[in-house]
This record gives C-alpha cells, structure tokens and sequence, in this order.
C-alpha cells in the first residue's frame, strides 16, 4: 500500500491543475483524492487573490493550507486562518502611481484580502472578476483597503479570460519587460513576476511561490517537496523543489529548465506525477 505521509504536494491552479478552459480534468481530482487517502498532504500554490481563489475550493480539494498571491499570503480554508502574509511596503503608492503614470494606457488591480481595487476601466476584465466570484471596487488612491498585498498591471482585455502565450506579439509584452526593469533598477523592496502573458504582478521583495512552499513543507513536518508548475512564476517553487515537474505544454519561458515532464495539462498533468510517486 503507498504510503505518501513525508510529502507536500503543491500544484499550480491555472493550466497546471487545469485544463486550459479553466475545467479540472477528472482525472486529476481522482489521483489527488487517492494521494490525500494515502497519508499525502495536497495544496494549490496560485498567483491568484483570495477573493479570486476562494469560489474555486467547490472545483477541489486540499488537505493543506493553500498559497495564494504567489506566496504572499497562506490561508488554511479550513479554518478561515490567514496564516502567512507578506504585505507590500509602505510606499507601495508611490510605486503603483509611477507605473501608471509611465504606462497610462494598462489598467492597475491593487490586490487586497477582500476586494480588488481598479484603476483604468475594462468592461471584459471586469467581467471576467464577475465570473470569478471578485468584488471590483473603483475609489480613490486613499480608500484602498489595507494591507495591499500585490499590484497587477493588464493590457486591456480582448476576451473575458486570460491570453495564452501564443496569442501575444514581442511588441504586446514590451512594456511589461520594461516594467520588470524599471522594478529591478528603481524599487527596492519589489520584485516583478510574470506568469501570463500581457500582464506583470508586482510584489514585495522575497515573496515566492518556493519560499512559501518550504515553509509549509516545514511546517506540516514533511520532508519531500514536490511542486508542479506551468510558468514563469512558478519557477522559484519547481527550484526548491525536491521533484519539479512541468506540464508538457507549459509556457515555452520554462521549458528546457530542466524540470521532469508530465502529462499536457488537459490530459491530467498532477495525475500522471502522483501516478509516478505511486510506483516507487
């Protein structure tokens, strides 16, 4: 009988645990029930918001606190307990303002706890919040609730969902590649992260899917990490790692890394890597 009581098992949500439609292949929710019933400790580990993640816990099941804002929070849903955050600094909005200000035409998500704050209208953006559960909130800089935990910059929406990679030219991701300079260069205690095309999410420096991993890996007293992951945000989490797998058709950013290989995401990609810890 398998016996997978040393491992944490943190999955990405999008196109990892996913299909590309948004679905979860059957298989998946089968092969992670199976891995829980057998002793494994099962999360998500997303760049999404809690109000964005929240409606998808009817989609899957955990057994383990689930990392959220690219690691910047962990919140155990089965208490309702944010365990972790690692909040932006206190200048984040002077920051947001001079990112705006350089590139007027994107649109600016302040992510919060409870709510994201919008400044640049976008009707099919907004719409695509309204399918994820996400109260859109339009105020003023100084009626931003508080702690911000993650600023996100989007070209306008062209469908209510996100672009794939093969749908965005050079000259879409341009500003976004010199949003992640101008991070780099001008703002100390950020750091830039991309993990979909024609957008860029900025965060306060250190925070990662990885770190946050380990420290629940830690935590829960489990001593093999194994993450799975699609894109470039989920490269800190696949590096510490002790198994990293990637789908077969992940973002070509983190293809040839050197990660093991799984099933398409459509095909089941978590399925097929518990199928691999199952026969050792």
């Amino acid at each position: 009988m398998p016996d997978f009581s040393d491992i944490l098992l943190a999955s990405d949500y999008d196109r990892t645990l996913t299909c590309f439609d948004g679905t979860i292949p059957p298989a998946n929710r089968e092969a992670v029930r199976y891995f829980m019933a057998h002793g494994g400790a099962f999360t998500v580990a997303t760049g999404r918001s809690l109000p964005m993640f929240r409606n998808k816990l009817k989609l899957v099941e955990v057994n383990a606190p689930v990392i959220l804002f690219n690691g910047a929070a962990t919140r155990d849903f089965s208490t309702g307990e944010t365990t972790f955050h690692q909040i932006l600094p206190p200048d984040a909005k002077e920051v947001a303002q001079a990112i705006l200000a350089a590139f007027p035409g994107l649109r600016l998500e302040i992510q919060c706890l409870c709510a994201h704050y919008a400044f640049g209208r976008d009707d099919l953006r907004d719409a695509y919040l309204a399918r994820n559960e996400v109260e859109v909130r339009y105020t003023g800089w100084d009626e931003v609730e508080t702690p911000w935990m993650k600023l996100t910059f989007y070209a306008p929406f062209r469908a209510v969902g996100h672009a794939l990679p093969s749908a965005s030219d050079p000259e879409e991701e341009r500003p976004f590649a010199e949003i992640a300079g101008l991070v780099r260069r001008r703002c100390p205690g950020y750091i830039a992260t991309r993990s979909m095309p024609r957008m860029i999410e900025v965060e306060a420096a250190g925070t990662s899917k990885g770190a946050a991993a380990r420290r629940l890996a830690c935590s829960l007293g489990r001593s093999r990490l194994i993450c799975v992951g699609d894109a470039p945000n989920d490269l800190p989490m696949l590096r510490e790692a002790d198994e990293a797998f990637v789908p077969a058709d992940c973002d070509p950013a983190i293809a040839g890394c050197g990660f093991a290989e799984a099933a398409p995401c459509g095909e089941g990609t978590v399925a097929s890597v518990i199928a691999r810890l199952d026969v050792r």
